[in-house]
Order: structure tokens, then C-alpha cells, then sequence
């Protein structure tokens, strides 16, 4: 089992970075934006490997922190930080003072720092990579499972809505 959720991982990751090849002569955000599409489109298109990526872990699944599927996991979660990182260092956006942000929360996200490689970001920028990551994630998984059938049959107008809100977040003038 653990070999088909890094092997998941893996074929998510390079259709991500396909997309973000695809648009290298582009300014960061764009790419950045271009991958969430591609993470929803690959999402959409391998519900049952999404449900094993992202879904209710599997119980008694251990999966050691140096793991095959923990190391696919980190790849997979390297691309968007990277991006994100890159974004950071071309065109910082306002973002809320550490003293601003509450200390448990800090505290948390000082631990994600560290995992996600995401260098010396200030605490504001690592909530907003954060906030941004939960808004994309929940905006998948409510449509990929399923959960936007009261309200739609077409997730893909609440997504790119949901792109456009954290783009203007982010500071990123949408191509499209």
C-alpha cells in the first residue's frame, strides 16, 4: 500500500510539474496558479488515488517518516513551496506581524516552516502559504468528493473563484 500512495504521489507531482514547465517563461504567481489548476484537473481526473492521498487515512497504515510515501508526500508538497518561496522573494505581500498571529498558531507554523523547506519567511507569509493551501485543498475535496452537489454540478466556477481570491491575497495579477 505504501508503494501505490508514493507512487500516486509521484505521478501527481510530475503532472504539477509539467504544468509549471509549461509555463517557465511566465512570472511565478502565473505558475503558481497554473499549478493549482493542474492539481485540481489531475484531482478530478484520479478521484480513488485522491481519496488515498487526501481522503481518511487508512488505519494501522504505518508509514515511517523517511517512508517512500512520506518522502513522494514531501516532493509533492516541495513544488507549491518552492513557488511560493520564489514568490516571496520576487514580490512580497502585506502579510500580519508574528506578534499579530496567535502563539499556538505561530508556534504550529514555525513546525511547517521547518518540514516544508520554506526557509527564513516571516510567520505572516508562511499563514498566508497556509491559508492559501487549505482554501485550494478544501476547494478540491468538497468538489472531488462530492460535496458541491447541493449548490453545483460544476465545481470549476467556485474553483477558479477560489484562485482568484487567493491570487488577490497573494499579490498575483491573474493572466486569464
Amino acid at each position: 500500500m505504501i508503494t501505490l500512495v508514493a507512487a500516486c504521489y509521484d505521478d501527481l507531482t510530475a503532472a504539477i510539474v509539467a504544468e509549471r514547465d509549461r509555463h517557465a517563461e511566465q512570472a511565478v504567481g502565473i505558475r503558481m496558479l497554473e499549478c493549482a489548476r493542474a492539481f485540481r484537473r489531475w484531482a478530478v481526473a484520479h478521484t480513488p488515488e485522491f481519496n488515498l492521498l487526501f481522503g481518511t487515512p487508512i488505519p494501522d497504515l504505518d508509514q515511517p517518516p523517511d517512508g517512500p510515501s512520506e518522502e513522494a508526500g514531501r516532493r509533492f508538497g516541495s513544488v507549491f513551496g518552492a513557488l511560493f518561496v520564489e514568490l516571496w522573494a520576487t514580490a512580497p505581500f502585506l502579510v500580519p506581524a508574528e506578534a499579530d498571529i496567535e502563539p499556538s498558531l505561530a508556534a504550529g507554523l514555525a513546525e511547517c516552516r521547518e518540514k516544508m523547506g520554506l526557509g527564513d519567511l516571516p510567520m505572516g507569509a508562511v499563514l498566508a502559504y497556509m491559508s492559501s493551501w487549505v482554501k485550494l485543498y478544501g476547494s478540491v475535496t468538497m468538489e472531488v468528493f462530492g460535496h458541491l452537489k447541493f449548490a453545483t454540478n460544476d465545481g470549476e466556477p467556485l474553483f477558479e473563484l477560489t484562485v482568484r481570491e487567493i491570487a488577490a491575497v497573494l499579490g498575483i495579477e491573474p493572466s486569464s
